[in-house]
């Protein structure tokens, strides 16, 4: 299994000292503690085995296949550290969603590209970039941010259906991310990648899951594998119990779409 932490190490001590590291990264960052943990911008390691599929492989007509048209890669400026990537996906035709730690304010928005069609493997082949820089808004406490397409990428794309009902525990879900196994080869292309998983905590802001993410998967989409529509935002990673436990934590849609509709009416919401 998968998961999006700092650094992990074999020793007492060393945990000591990466603590104290992810510390100054979050205040260097200014973003809490679970995001820090799980920023793309940060280094990550494998705890486990992938657990994902290319998204090419699926057969066309597959749904999930379909569910993952509207999902990009998102290039984004650099800050302290290098690897800096998210995730994103369109809610209409011309508004993209991701991370507010991947896009905080309309600075970072600037130049940012929205890539559709890498799923190829292969670096620069069929990647229909999509510059989405205009900057609405985003929420800090639901770690969610929208910026708008230009050329209205959806009737092209596609865009999800975003779902008022929360996946409960024990239910099957999917995430659709761009990402690589970029630990044990540094140059990989982070293609499209679908990582199947179960809900499990449902209580609070967050959901919790199990499906494989690394750096670069913040932003993605969770899908109830059921209904296919989107039912949380990954935003983070946790490694538990040294190493033995892990999960992964998405925001409920339900509570950003309520928080949209206050806040960004204008933003329609298929």
């Amino acid at each position: 299994m998968v998961l999006e932490m700092g650094y992990f190490y074999a020793s007492q001590q060393k945990k000591v000292n990466a603590m104290k590291i992810i510390m100054l990264l979050t205040l260097l960052l200014n973003v809490s503690p679970l995001a820090a943990a799980n920023d793309n911008e940060h280094l990550k390691l494998i705890v486990g085995d992938l657990d994902w599929m290319n998204v090419k492989d699926l057969d066309q007509k597959d749904v999930r296949r379909q569910s993952a048209s509207p999902v990009a890669d998102l290039g984004l400026k650099k800050l302290i550290i290098a690897r800096s990537r998210c995730t994103g996906f369109l809610i209409n035709e011309d508004t993209l969603m991701t991370n507010e730690h991947c896009v905080p304010k309309s600075s970072r928005a600037r130049g940012l590209l929205a890539s559709f069609r890498y799923e190829t493997g292969l670096a620069g082949e069929n990647k229909q970039s999509i510059e989405c820089s205009e900057y609405i808004g985003s929420n800090k406490g639901l770690d969610y941010a929208l910026v708008r397409c230009t050329g209205k990428p959806g009737l092209r794309f596609g865009h999800v259906t975003l779902s008022r009902e929360d996946v409960l525990h024990n239910e099957e879900i999917y995430v659709v991310h761009q990402n690589c196994d970029f630990n044990k080869v540094p140059r990989c292309a982070w293609i499209k990648k679908l990582s199947p998983g179960i809900a499990q905590d449902y209580t609070g802001a967050e959901i919790a899951h199990t499906a494989d993410t690394l750096g670069g998967s913040s932003g993605a989409p969770v899908f109830h594998a059921e209904t296919h529509e989107v039912v949380g935002l990954h935003r983070a990673g946790q490694v538990i119990d040294n190493g033995k436990n892990n999960r992964n934590y998405a925001v409920k849609m339900r509570l950003i779409i309520d928080d949209i509709e206050k806040r960004f009416p204008r933003v329609h919401l298929p």
